[in-house]
């Protein structure tokens, strides 16, 4: 039986070191209440471009490389900028909202912390140590309890085999861009 003040899991989708100037990404169509951006997406314009056709709310952290050829204050007004503060989900009860609330109950110790499977956990040093500390959430916080699918397995193989077979095509179009640019440079090399 879930805690009495137990949240519907948090679903996060973390993208990270995407490097998208060096080759383009459709955004990954996944079902998600927030995708984070961990840094080093792109240059800062290509970058919130991109991360505005994310279907949901996002959080960017931008890393290193978003910061190249400019100052810290240029890419930090740049990045304001281009960001909509009309957009920002606020509140209690938005992504963000549900990840600060079950920090700051933790934090303090309240009585309303409660461990979520697939949202968050408290472990101790001890439990992390046993790991080889390594800290993939994973380890730790486990998974959110399967929802019940009243959908036939049929039509839903059906739909994800499609969905696989697009992406396998779309695998085979990269590999042979990528193929392509690897003879340009063993004949511009000759």
């Amino acid at each position: 039986m879930p805690h009495p003040t137990a949240r519907p899991p948090l679903r996060l989708h973390i993208l990270s070191d995407l490097h998208l100037s060096l080759q383009g990404l459709e955004p990954p169509d996944v079902q998600a209440d927030l995708t984070i951006l961990a840094g080093d997406i792109a240059r800062p314009r290509a970058a919130m471009e991109w991360a505005g056709r994310i279907p949901r709310p996002v959080l960017y952290v931008p890393g290193n490389h978003e910061f190249y050829g400019a100052s810290l204050q240029q890419t930090a007004r740049t990045l304001r900028a281009l960001s909509s503060p009309n957009e920002v989900e606020e509140g209690e009860e938005s992504a963000i909202g549900k990840i600060v609330e079950a920090y700051h109950a933790w934090r303090e110790g309240r009585s309303d912390y409660a461990d979520v499977p697939g949202f968050c956990k408290a472990v101790k040093n001890e439990d992390i140590e046993a790991q080889g500390f390594v800290l993939t959430p994973g380890r730790y916080v486990g998974a959110a309890a399967a929802e019940e699918d009243d959908t036939p397995f049929a039509e839903r193989f059906s739909e994800r085999r499609g969905r696989l077979e697009a992406q396998i095509l779309e695998g085979e179009r990269l590999n042979a861009i990528i193929r392509s640019g690897m003879h340009r440079v063993v004949s511009d090399a000759s």
